[in-house]
Protein backbone atom coordinates (compact mmCIF):
# COMPACT_ATOMS: atom_id res chain seq x y z
CA UNK A 1 0.00 0.00 0.00
CA UNK A 2 1.17 3.63 -1.33
CA UNK A 3 1.25 5.57 2.65
CA UNK A 4 1.54 8.69 0.72
CA UNK A 5 -1.45 7.98 -1.50
CA UNK A 6 -3.60 7.45 1.53
CA UNK A 7 -2.46 10.28 2.93
CA UNK A 8 -3.70 12.62 0.11
CA UNK A 9 -6.89 10.96 -0.60
CA UNK A 10 -7.48 11.13 3.35
CA UNK A 11 -6.25 15.09 3.32
CA UNK A 12 -8.90 15.71 0.43
CA UNK A 13 -11.29 13.67 1.52
CA UNK A 14 -11.53 14.80 4.92
CA UNK A 15 -11.85 18.67 3.71
CA UNK A 16 -14.84 17.61 2.04
CA UNK A 17 -16.48 15.92 4.99
CA UNK A 18 -15.72 19.27 7.06
CA UNK A 19 -17.39 21.38 4.61
CA UNK A 20 -20.34 18.97 4.15
CA UNK A 21 -20.74 18.92 7.87
CA UNK A 22 -20.44 22.14 8.56
CA UNK A 23 -23.46 22.77 5.79
CA UNK A 24 -25.82 20.12 7.57
CA UNK A 25 -25.15 22.17 10.69
CA UNK A 26 -25.46 25.04 9.34
CA UNK A 27 -28.70 24.32 7.24
CA UNK A 28 -30.86 24.22 10.90
CA UNK A 29 -30.36 28.05 10.87
CA UNK A 30 -28.79 30.49 13.82
CA UNK A 31 -28.30 29.35 17.38
CA UNK A 32 -30.76 31.14 19.41
CA UNK A 33 -30.56 31.15 22.94
CA UNK A 34 -33.37 32.57 24.11
CA UNK A 35 -35.50 29.62 25.95
CA UNK A 36 -35.12 26.12 25.78
CA UNK A 37 -32.35 25.01 23.25
CA UNK A 38 -32.93 24.99 20.09
CA UNK A 39 -32.09 21.83 17.79
CA UNK A 40 -29.79 24.62 15.96
CA UNK A 41 -28.26 24.72 19.33
CA UNK A 42 -27.87 21.48 20.26
CA UNK A 43 -26.30 20.41 17.07
CA UNK A 44 -23.43 23.18 17.54
CA UNK A 45 -22.60 22.27 20.84
CA UNK A 46 -22.25 18.50 19.73
CA UNK A 47 -19.82 19.52 17.18
CA UNK A 48 -17.97 21.37 19.61
CA UNK A 49 -17.80 18.38 21.93
CA UNK A 50 -17.13 16.64 18.52
CA UNK A 51 -14.33 18.34 17.53
CA UNK A 52 -12.45 18.61 20.96
CA UNK A 53 -12.44 14.53 20.36
CA UNK A 54 -10.94 14.81 17.21
CA UNK A 55 -8.67 17.33 18.26
CA UNK A 56 -7.37 14.97 21.17
CA UNK A 57 -7.67 11.50 19.37
CA UNK A 58 -6.09 12.30 15.99
CA UNK A 59 -4.49 15.88 15.80
CA UNK A 60 -2.77 16.15 19.00
CA UNK A 61 -2.04 12.33 19.54
CA UNK A 62 -0.61 11.57 16.15
CA UNK A 63 -0.63 7.64 15.52
CA UNK A 64 2.03 7.35 12.45
CA UNK A 65 0.62 7.31 8.48
CA UNK A 66 -2.61 6.08 9.02
CA UNK A 67 -3.55 8.30 11.48
CA UNK A 68 -5.21 11.13 8.76
CA UNK A 69 -7.35 7.69 7.23
CA UNK A 70 -8.68 7.26 11.08
CA UNK A 71 -9.60 10.84 11.16
CA UNK A 72 -11.50 10.81 7.99
CA UNK A 73 -13.61 7.36 8.67
CA UNK A 74 -14.35 8.92 12.39
CA UNK A 75 -15.72 12.09 10.39
CA UNK A 76 -17.29 10.61 7.93
CA UNK A 77 -18.85 8.66 10.37
CA UNK A 78 -19.93 11.72 12.04
CA UNK A 79 -21.24 12.80 8.60
CA UNK A 80 -23.98 9.82 8.75
CA UNK A 81 -25.04 10.01 11.98
CA UNK A 82 -26.16 14.08 11.41
CA UNK A 83 -27.81 13.03 8.03
CA UNK A 84 -29.36 10.37 10.36
CA UNK A 85 -29.99 13.08 13.36
CA UNK A 86 -31.15 16.32 11.02
CA UNK A 87 -33.47 14.11 8.82
CA UNK A 88 -35.53 13.54 11.83
CA UNK A 89 -36.41 17.27 12.23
Amino acid sequence: MNNGLVFECSMKSKEKIDHLIQEKISSKGECEKEGFESHSCSLKRSQEAFKTYYQTEYTFNNYGTMNSYSEMMIKKDRLKWLDKTISGF
